[in-house]
């Protein structure tokens, strides 16, 4: 889960909340430590936006926070954007390529239950 991973890593990259929070602030992202919690806790998730600069602040990929074949799916596909330089401000990821990912995936689940 993204909220284990979130907080194994911060504290692997010895962070406090109040660092991390300084950190994301760098890049544009202003949470509170609070957010962090819930986030660390699973009781609210980053937004997509939000995880692609958590993972670089962390010096890793989206990838590395999913365990979900969907959001996994979609985590390496951000992961590639990004070191392809196609995505060049995380802060800025068009709307619309999100919604073709998640569109993407819909079908594609459709598709294999129509198969069974």
């Amino acid at each position: 889960m993204i909220s284990d991973k979130l907080r194994t890593y911060r504290l692997q990259a010895e962070m406090t909340q109040k660092d991390f929070v300084k950190e994301l602030a760098k890049y544009g992202v202003i949470v509170s430590c609070q957010s962090i919690s819930k986030y660390e806790t699973g009781i609210t998730r980053p937004s997509t936006e939000t995880l692609v600069i958590i993972a670089k602040v962390l010096n890793k990929q989206v990838s590395d926070f999913l365990e979900d074949s969907n959001e996994l799916f979609v985590g390496k596909v951000l992961d590639q954007l990004i070191k392809d330089g196609r995505i060049k401000d995380p802060n800025n990821i068009p709307k619309n390529l999100l919604d073709m990912l998640v569109s993407a995936i819909i079908e594609d689940v459709k598709s294999r239950i129509k198969k069974e």
